[in-house]
């Protein structure tokens, strides 16, 4: 789902979340906050991995190929990256990734 500024992902509970969308490759700053690789589809979006981080700079600049869900992720053909900025709250990314995961059951993060 489309919105201004970013895309909708919806969790298990039914919380809707505005991501920023970017395709591979893009710089980012060190904010915390959440994470969908993802590859474009016909119907929309196919999440692929769904993670989250204390920095996008270090985990999506600098550790991405690190994952060790790499060689999966890679092998499904990712072409963009999600992010959403959770601010100061360790806990609350976890439990919004993890809601996120339970609603998008993805490839890589077995």
């Amino acid at each position: 789902m489309a919105k201004a500024g970013g895309v909708l992902w919806q969790d298990a509970h039914g919380n809707r979340y505005s991501f920023q969308v970017d395709k591979l490759g893009v710089t980012y700053r060190p904010r915390p906050g959440v994470f969908i690789i993802a590859r474009q589809v016909t119907s929309g979006w196919e999440p692929l991995f769904i993670g989250e981080c204390a920095s996008f700079e270090v985990q999506l600049n600098h550790n991405l190929t690190r994952l060790p869900q790499w060689d999966c992720i890679l092998h499904a053909g990712p072409t963009h990256i999600f992010t959403l900025h959770v601010p100061d709250n360790p806990k609350l990314r976890q439990r919004i990734e993890a809601s996120l995961r339970r609603a998008h059951p993805t490839p890589c993060n077995r």
